[in-house]
């Protein structure tokens, strides 16, 4: 039920968890409690809809993972972030290096379970730690937000991790 809720449109359209989010919001204005519930909730929509695919594929849903189990990717993850810097942070001089970490953090366990990284979901894990006004969403288009999702698919996962789901 999440997941046709969370990816069809007001008019029936077909949507992205993200796109969905990002509609709701618009619709009814960043301060409204719709709104606020709609970003709240949008990173377990997308791992609703991504194990809800897994399970109509014929697959076993992610598992979850333990802190220690995501620590060797987050260096990577980190770098990345730095380097695509989406908040536009890291020109200032009194930013400190870690502060991508929680998304660093989250992006390294939803990769260590073998989610799929796509726009939803970077925009569902930004959203969840900056809102719906945070730079990312507000000022970078889908394709680069896309770009992003694609670059943090290419990070090594440590031996062992689940294969990444692909429903591209």
């Amino acid at each position: 039920m999440w997941m046709a809720d969370a990816t069809t449109g007001p008019a029936g359209q077909r949507l992205t968890v993200g796109e969905r989010v990002l509609e709701v919001v618009d619709r009814y204005g960043h301060a409204h409690v719709v709104s606020q519930c709609m970003v709240t909730i949008a990173l377990p929509l997308v791992l609703a809809t991504q194990r809800t695919e897994q399970r109509l594929d014929g697959r076993s849903a992610s598992a979850d993972v333990s802190l220690r189990d995501v620590a060797p990717l987050v260096p990577g993850v980190m770098d990345l972030l730095v380097d695509w810097d989406p908040e536009g942070l890291m020109g200032f001089t009194d930013v400190p290096h870690d502060e991508y970490d929680l998304e660093a953090t989250t992006f390294s366990a939803l990769m260590r379970a073998g989610y799929r990284m796509d726009a939803s979901t970077v925009v569902a894990v930004w959203e969840g730690w900056f809102g719906p006004s945070s730079v990312m969403t507000q000022s970078k288009d889908a394709e680069w937000i896309r770009a992003l999702a694609s670059r943090l698919n290419s990070v090594p996962l440590p031996a062992g991790s689940p294969d990444r789901a692909d429903h591209s």
